[in-house]
């Protein structure tokens, strides 16, 4: 079975809802289906958060509503080891994604972001803990590693404070392509880097589990 036949397999109506500390719903999760790829809203906040938030990638490039609508077919749909949930308030806004890949020993955290911000109390943490943690029961792996650019001091502090700890930091080199697109690959020689990529890793524990 897949990682997201296992998924599908967990929740209700393809949602999952998400409860604070003290029990009370705050949101709820929605798989991206087959069917979202004709979801307009869907395809064209995407499509504006990775604009807004385009430095906090290993790629950098203007993007499209085609290009996104490829990425969630191509990389998302068809890849059944990888998921992406929308994020919903309870009144039905959509806020935000966030996904997951399946590496057989671990958890890859993937692809977090709200683009629209809410106004309740550790809403962003309490979300990523509670859908790491059900992932880490769903596949029984004891771990969750994810991947943040070491010049995005926002999102390296927000990972600390959910409960990630800095695994190692890979140098990369920034190359730019002939069309004004940005790659950052791996390179041996320190001084050759450009920024690092960082790599976090946090236990169930660190997550606030068992």
């Amino acid at each position: 079975m897949t990682f997201r036949d296992k998924v599908i397999r967990s929740l209700d109506s393809l949602r999952l809802t998400i409860t604070n500390d003290q029990g009370k719903e705050i949101a709820y999760l929605e798989l991206v289906s087959r069917d979202d790829l004709n979801n307009e809203e869907l395809i064209e906040k995407v499509t504006l958060w990775r604009e807004l938030n385009k430095t906090c990638f290993l790629t950098e490039f203007v993007p499209t509503i085609e290009r996104t609508k490829t990425w969630l077919e191509k990389s998302i749909v068809d890849n059944p080891e990888r998921i992406l949930f929308k994020i919903f308030t309870l009144d039905n806004i959509l806020v935000g994604h966030i996904g997951a890949i399946f590496r057989g020993t671990y958890i890859e955290y993937d692809y977090y972001i709200l683009g629209i911000k809410v106004d309740i109390k550790h809403f962003a943490i309490t979300i990523a803990r509670f859908f790491l943690l059900w992932l880490l029961e769903i596949e029984n792996v004891s771990y969750v590693l994810g991947n943040v650019r070491s010049d995005n001091v926002h999102a390296m502090d927000f990972h600390i404070r959910t409960g990630f700890r800095v695994n190692r930091q890979v140098p990369l080199a920034r190359i730019e392509s002939q069309d004004n697109e940005v790659a950052f690959k791996e390179v041996t020689n320190e001084s050759d880097a450009s920024l690092y990529l960082v790599e976090i890793r946090a236990t169930k524990s660190d997550l606030g589990g068992p």
